[in-house]
């Protein structure tokens, strides 16, 4: 399965443990909600700051769901998602326990407090920074409530309208309209809040999956030191991202390689850094074809990181475009993991 639907079956299956939480900790039982709550879908604007990994961990073993070292054992991650009524693979379309209500509007006291919000900001988070008066205010609560904002709104009381969003490592776009017309902004927000270059995760991967359709540029980091790196190469994947232009163009991102270590290595292929991946195809496809279809083309910088650059990211995508490089060949890929496999199953010197 495509690494992006085990990240969004991830999401969903956080979403899923996290309501049932609520339902144990308010003593409600399923019988007692109504078709609409029963039937609420996943949580608008990702996961809940709260939700306690391992323990999330921990309850999916439980249900029968643990691989065993950790991770999720994705076969039964897909059939208890069929069993809750969506298509196999799919996300559910029904009989989620509820979910938590969106984040309140974010009221926020002096351009200090704005400037401390912004510097807080996770990698995979956006943040809708608007000022103004009263009808800014109503536009941010607007945005704050809509179903697909994907973003934290937050509200600054001002005499000059603006409203600025901050993405990825240090992207930042600005809202140069007017407030009058609430679906100018909201549509503007829309078309800018996937950065050019960004973490994904199982808290934002709604806003890819559009993208997902035709393919997805992956940059592989050390897992030990991927903060870092994910500054230091930024400025470098955003100019690289802006060369893009028409069918020949994929979101760029970058994944935790600590919290999904074995789907990096297994299915991008990366087992040194930094590496670059770009997965072409329909990454949401379901039928045997459109799974076969997905090319991997992958090049690696570890025994020379510092020649990763605007210059070399364009070139690896140009060279795929011309045909110079070549698509990973699946049967190759069967017999790396293989010896990969037997290499760690062997005994040491030191066991000998």
């Amino acid at each position: 399965m495509a690494i992006f639907k085990k990240i969004a079956l991830f999401g969903a299956a956080a979403a899923y443990v996290y309501g049932n939480e609520q339902l144990e900790a308010q003593d409600i039982e399923g019988d007692d909600l109504d078709d609409d709550e029963a039937s609420e879908p996943g949580m608008p604007g990702g996961m809940p700051e709260g939700l306690d990994m391992e323990k999330l961990k921990e309850m999916m073993a439980g249900m029968g769901m643990g691989d065993g070292e950790g991770g999720l054992d994705m076969e039964k991650l897909q059939e208890m998602m069929a069993g809750m009524g969506g298509a196999q693979g799919g996300m559910p379309e029904g009989g989620m326990p509820p979910q938590p209500p969106k984040p309140e509007l974010v009221m926020i006291e002096s351009a200090e407090a704005m400037a401390t919000t912004v510097a807080n900001r996770k990698p995979a988070e956006a943040i809708f920074a608007i000022e103004g008066d009263e009808k800014a205010q109503e536009i941010a609560q607007k945005l704050n409530d809509a179903e697909k904002t994907f973003a934290t709104v937050a509200y600054l009381k001002s005499e000059t309208a603006k409203l600025t969003i901050y993405k990825g490592t240090e992207e930042v776009v600005e809202y140069t309209g007017d407030f009058e017309d609430f679906e100018t902004v909201q549509k503007f927000t829309t078309e800018n809040r996937i950065p050019l270059f960004g973490q994904i995760d199982d808290t934002n991967f709604e806003i890819y999956i559009e993208a997902a359709k035709k393919g997805i540029f992956w940059a592989c980091l050390d897992p030990a030191t991927q903060d870092e790196q994910a500054k230091k190469y930024s400025p470098a994947f955003v100019e690289a991202a802006k060369q893009q232009s028409g069918e020949e163009s994929y979101p760029m991102v970058w994944l935790d390689g600590q919290k999904f270590d074995e789907h990096m290595k297994q299915e991008l292929g990366c087992k040194t850094f930094p590496t670059l991946v770009l997965q072409r195809g329909d990454l949401m496809g379901e039928t045997e074809e459109a799974i076969a279809s997905v090319e991997k083309f992958v090049r690696s910088f570890d025994e020379k990181p510092e020649e990763l650059n605007a210059e070399s990211i364009t070139k690896f995508l140009e060279d795929i475009k011309s045909g110079a490089h070549k698509a990973e060949d699946p049967l190759d890929e069967l017999d790396d993991d293989e010896d990969d496999e037997e290499s760690e199953s062997a005994p040491s010197e030191e066991e000998l």
